[in-house]
Parts: structure tokens; C-alpha cells; sequence
């Protein structure tokens, strides 16, 4: 079978492959130092950085939160949290969506992001990194899916009373 060349296919054999999931979660404001002690004083923890708020596009960013500590199960929820984070955008200024990403842990194609959701990206990027390391992945088969191979994408508005929107994929 043939498919346009605006198709890819993914068909797991062996190894790993990248994940996903789906719940809007933001990430941040948790984490940080145990305190420590011997006998009886100690000292406290520090605290760990949550994320920010961004002004253009009202929405928050995610701050690292040690996704090493989280099971494998709960890790596609993580990456789809801070996918979401990744894809708003502003629709003031230039187009920002011009990064891609896998849209999932397993079983995924590319969408487009926002390259100014910089600590959504890099914690993306961590989280693909502990569901690697862990091997969450190995006994996962994933079906041969056809995958729409994005070319371009546009930050489209999502309010009419901000500049808040999402990367939206051009039609082909």
C-alpha cells in the first residue's frame, strides 16, 4: 500500500517508541530539598520553583518538578500537561509555532509548538528522558498508525478579549 508522502507510518518492532496521554495539568510549584538534622536539630528544606505566568498568552508555565519520581503510568499525564502548556501561544507579534514535538510517549506524530514555551519544552524533553530510563515503553505495541506529517502551523486565537491561542496545523 502507498500512502501521499504527507503520511508516516509508525510500527513498532522492537525498542522503544514515544508516549503520550491527556489531561491539562500544569506542572510547578511543588518540589524543592528535604531539610536535614542530626539528633535533635535540624534544619528545613528548601523550597522548590513553581512555574510563571505569562502576560501575552494568560497561561502558566510549568517549573521542574523531579519527574524521576514518578511511576511510569503517571508519566503520559505529566507530558500531556506540559504538551498543552506547549502548544498556547500569543497572537500578538510573530508566529511562534515552529517547533514540533511528539505529541505522546508511545504511538505518536509531530505537532507543532510554541518555541517561547521554553520550560514546557525542556520538561517535555525530561520527561521523555525518565520514561526512557525507566523503560516504560517495553511491552507496548503500538498499531501502524498513519501520521499526518504537519509542514507548517499558525498560532490561532482562542479568546476574543486576549491574545491567548493555540498552534494549529495549516490545512495541507
Amino acid at each position: 500500500m502507498t500512502l501521499p508522502s504527507q503520511y508516516t507510518w509508525i510500527i513498532l518492532t522492537s525498542g522503544f517508541i514515544a508516549c503520550g496521554g491527556g489531561t491539562n495539568f500544569v506542572s510547578g510549584a511543588a518540589g524543592g530539598k528535604s531539610g536535614t538534622g542530626v539528633g535533635g536539630n535540624s534544619s528545613g528544606g528548601t523550597v522548590g520553583s513553581g512555574g510563571t505566568v505569562d502576560s501575552d498568552a494568560g497561561v502558566t508555565t510549568g517549573g521542574s518538578t523531579g519527574y524521576g519520581s514518578l511511576a511510569c503510568a503517571d508519566l503520559p499525564t505529566a507530558y500531556a500537561g506540559e504538551l498543552t502548556i506547549a502548544t498556547t501561544c500569543s497572537t500578538s507579534g510573530e508566529n511562534t509555532c515552529v517547533q514540533t514535538v511528539l505529541d505522546a510517549l508511545v504511538c505518536s506524530c509531530s505537532v507543532f509548538v510554541s518555541s517561547t514555551r521554553t520550560s514546557a519544552l525542556t520538561n517535555l524533553e525530561q520527561i521523555r528522558g525518565v520514561w526512557n530510563n525507566k523503560k516504560c515503553a517495553v511491552g507496548i505495541a503500538c498499531p501502524a498508525i498513519a501520521c499526518v506529517v504537519p509542514t507548517s502551523a499558525n498560532c490561532v486565537a482562542t479568546s476574543t478579549t486576549t491574545k491567548s491561542g493555540v498552534c494549529t496545523a495549516n490545512p495541507m
